[in-house]
């Protein structure tokens, strides 16, 4: 295998410079030793530091120029159709939370149900014949104890125990 490798470079070898010559030979001027587009790889060179303040000056004030441009259309064209449609202008109003499948409302601040299972910090409750995500209020809440709802935080409902409750009383 490796010797087949040396013989195709052996081979290759002398045609090289014949391919370089014959595409020499097809431009008008020959070959052409300034055709990349960089001056020099020492980043210190007059020519360097000239392509690097002119590429950075046009990169800011392109940038410039299109937040500027960006303002004043938002100011000028304001009231035409086609910035209406890519702007809301309506406010959401009412009670609007997460959308539901099927599943029943939460229970408003101050309904009453039972803790399903113990409450440490959280668990699920039961109110009337529906089952919800509880949170207590910080204190540990036994399974079976009567509850009452102080807020809502998403699909979480959050509880205290009843006072009444508390005490012993039901």
């Amino acid at each position: 295998m490796a010797s087949a490798i040396i013989t195709a470079a052996q081979t290759l070898r002398p045609m090289a410079p014949a391919v370089m010559r014959r595409c020499a030979s097809r431009s008008s001027t020959g070959p052409n030793p300034r055709r990349f587009t960089h001056i020099s790889n020492d980043p210190t060179s007059a020519g360097e530091r000239a392509a690097l303040l002119t590429a950075s000056t046009t990169t800011i004030t392109g940038i410039l120029l299109g937040a500027i441009l960006t303002w004043f259309c938002s100011r000028w064209f304001r009231e035409t159709a086609i910035f209406k449609s890519a702007v809301l202008s309506a406010a959401i109003t009412g009670n609007h939370g997460a959308p539901t499948r099927g599943e029943p409302a939460l229970p408003v601040v101050g309904a009453r149900g039972i803790a399903d299972s113990d409450l440490r910090p959280s668990g699920r409750a039961r109110f009337g014949e529906n089952f919800f995500d509880a949170q207590s209020t910080g204190s540990y809440i036994d399974c079976g104890r009567a509850i009452e709802v102080v807020s809502r935080i998403g699909s979480t409902v959050i509880v205290e125990e009843l006072r009444a409750d508390r005490d012993g009383n039901t």
